[in-house]
Order: structure tokens, then C-alpha cells, then sequence
């Protein structure tokens, strides 16, 4: 792998946190905006962020793989 693959790389993956992060982010300005006992919906939300992340890191897993 060269320089130049491996920062984008690791781009891709700075790129990839950021996005689990703002999830996860999304997921606790709901949850406190309700006040009280998260709602299926908010439990939903909150799964979704979840599975986003393991999806996220496969990929990724895989990616490194192919390289």
C-alpha cells in the first residue's frame, strides 16, 4: 500500500467515525428532547445508530481485506 492509499484510508475512516458519532449524537439530542422514558421510536433510533456501527466497522474490516 502507498502513502498516498493509506491517507486516504485513513480518510475513509476518520470520515466513517464522524458519521457513527453524529448518529449516536442524533440519537442522545432525541432522547433528552423527550423527557422521560425513550419511546419505541427512540429505542428504534437508537438500534439503527447501532447497526450503523457494526456495519461501519465490516465494511471497513473488509476493505482492509482487499488492500
Amino acid at each position: 500500500m502507498d502513502t498516498g492509499t493509506f491517507r486516504h484510508n485513513v480518510m475513509i475512516e476518520q470520515k466513517a467515525q464522524e458519521l457513527i458519532k453524529l448518529a449516536f449524537v442524533l440519537c442522545e439530542k432525541h432522547i433528552i428532547d423527550a423527557h422521560g422514558q425513550p419511546s419505541p421510536t427512540h429505542t428504534s433510533l437508537v438500534a439503527s445508530a447501532l447497526a450503523l456501527q457494526k456495519a461501519i466497522e465490516t465494511f471497513l474490516a473488509v476493505e482492509r481485506i482487499c488492500d
